[in-house]
Order: C-alpha cells, then structure tokens, then sequence
C-alpha cells in the first residue's frame, strides 16, 4: 500500500507510515514493529518511522443510546448500566491513517 501511494504522488522519500490499530484487531505490537522493520528493507520506506494509535473498544449501548468506551475489553457491556452488547462500533480496526513523504532528493 506504502509503494503504490509514494508512485501516486509522484515518488519521494516514506518518512513516517500511521497505523490505527484497534484492541481487538488481534495485532501484537512488537511483532508487528519487528515486521516493519524487515519490510521496510530496500523500500521506499527504508528510513520510516512507525507511528501507531492505539483505538480502545467502544460499543453501542442500546440502553443508554449512546457510544461507549469499555475501560476493560471484557465484558462487552455498557460500563455505566452494565447492559451487555455485541455492537461493536471501534477496536477492530487495522488502517493505514497516513504517509508521511518527504520531495525526491531531500
């Protein structure tokens, strides 16, 4: 995904690659890190950071109507009225938010 936006724009140098990667996305930080590292090799993004955002879960609580954030990922149940649900609405995710490039030759 990295080498095909740097070809988008036109080339450049990756300086910082942001992930969001949800609780629940089953992703081990460390692992992923040390991934990056290997990859990133003879890339474009040779020389990049990795920058993650850790996102916590949020559910919907039907009770309460309204978006909650779990402090604990279980159990997924509103913290304030307890009312239990399985909707989902954060803490899945694995994105790719940004690229940070920098011109060809700087």
């Amino acid at each position: 995904m990295v080498e095909a936006e740097v070809a988008a724009a036109g080339g450049g140098r990756v300086e910082a690659v942001q992930l969001r990667i949800g609780q629940l996305a089953g992703v081990h930080e460390a692992a992923l890190r040390f991934a990056f590292e290997q990859a990133r090799e003879g890339s474009v993004a040779e020389q990049a950071t990795l920058c993650i955002t850790d996102l916590p879960v949020a559910v919907f609580c039907p009770r309460c109507d309204r978006i909650v954030e779990l402090p604990q990922i279980t159990p997924l149940a509103c913290p304030a009225c307890r009312q239990p649900t399985g909707d989902i609405r954060q803490g899945q995710e694995l994105e790719l938010e940004s690229i940070e490039l920098s011109e060809v030759g700087t």
